[in-house]
């Protein structure tokens, strides 16, 4: 009979303390972090998640509320939109995505923070190179993107209660004051007509006008070229270890963003040119002016001014 009661209280504790950690479980804070594991190259799956589990314990010391289950996501081979799907279906407002490497005895490690809430937009990001099973220089590395995350998961702060002022209504005072004659002279202005712009100035400002019109459109397309470029050094982030394919349609696109730029640069150049002769040669119009005709191309770069009378 004492074996009997002992092995019920025992069985009685046990789902008590099962109760009590299911209740911490649901009341505990969501975690706002995971970590994940995008690629994998000459290590193992166990040393992989040995060097997340690393970022884990680094985030969490410093007060950060990271999922402590690591999360494999090597099927999205570094694709980005693919992570972001991953971190949407997680429903975590911020990922770490690691990248981790062997080359001849020498780790490789590229870990960085993304805003799932943003787009991908990116945190921060740190590198180490080195030993992967030096876990304390490990962790030094992940220390760094610490302040960042504190930053982007910081609550926002609370607007200041705005004041209310009840309005003072002032009645106004009014004197009267007696009216007196004025005899105010009256001021005789002529009007004298201004010549009005040639029509060769029009013209010049016109080509001006289209000069400024194609340096926007070169800019435009010049700040996609340099945009391009930074997708392909992203994609290249260490020697020997490319998105191949991703960096070459970067590359691509960034090319093409430049020629066009250059050509409508030449273009802008032309029209710029153009306007500046027409409007220094321009005279103020006379009955007797000259009329002006003007055939230009902006894309060749050439223009032709002809003065009939």
């Amino acid at each position: 009979l004492r074996y009997d009661l002992t092995s019920v209280f025992s069985w009685g504790a046990r789902m008590s303390l099962f109760g009590v950690l299911v209740a911490i479980q649901l009341v505990a804070t969501p975690a706002d972090i995971s970590v994940v594991i995008s690629r994998r190259d000459g290590v193992s799956k166990k040393q992989a998640h040995d060097v997340a589990a690393t970022c884990t314990t680094t985030l969490s010391a410093a007060g950060l509320a990271v999922d402590p289950v690591i999360t494999d996501g090597t099927q999205c081979a570094g694709k980005k939109p693919c992570l972001l799907a991953l971190g949407r279906k997680m429903q975590r407002p911020f990922i770490v995505v690691l990248e981790v490497a062997n080359v001849l005895d020498d780790g490789l490690l590229q870990a960085e923070a993304v805003s799932i809430d943003e787009d991908g937009k990116r945190l921060a990001t740190t590198e180490y190179q080195g030993a992967l099973s030096a876990r304390s220089a490990v962790a030094a590395a992940f220390s760094r993107l610490v302040p960042a995350l504190k930053t982007a998961t910081a609550p926002a702060a609370a607007p200041a209660p705005i004041a209310v002022v009840e309005p003072v209504v002032v009645a106004p005072v009014v004197t009267a004051v007696p009216a007196a004659p004025v005899n105010t002279p009256v001021a005789t202005v002529t009007a004298t007509p201004s010549p009005g712009l040639s029509g060769q100035r029009v013209v010049a400002l016109t080509f001006l006008g289209a000069a400024g019109a194609a340096a926007i459109v070169s800019g435009v397309f010049g700040s996609q070229a340099l945009a391009g470029k930074a997708k392909v050094d992203a994609a290249c982030p260490v020697r020997n270890m490319c998105d191949v394919q991703t960096a070459y349609s970067d590359y691509q696109n960034a090319l093409q963003a430049q020629n066009i730029g250059i050509g409508v640069a030449a273009g802008a150049g032309a029209l710029a040119i153009t306007g500046i002769v027409l409007w220094l040669t321009g005279a103020s119009p006379t009955p007797d002016s000259p009329k002006v005709a003007v055939i230009a191309g902006p894309s060749s770069g050439m223009a032709v001014v002809s003065f009939g009378w």
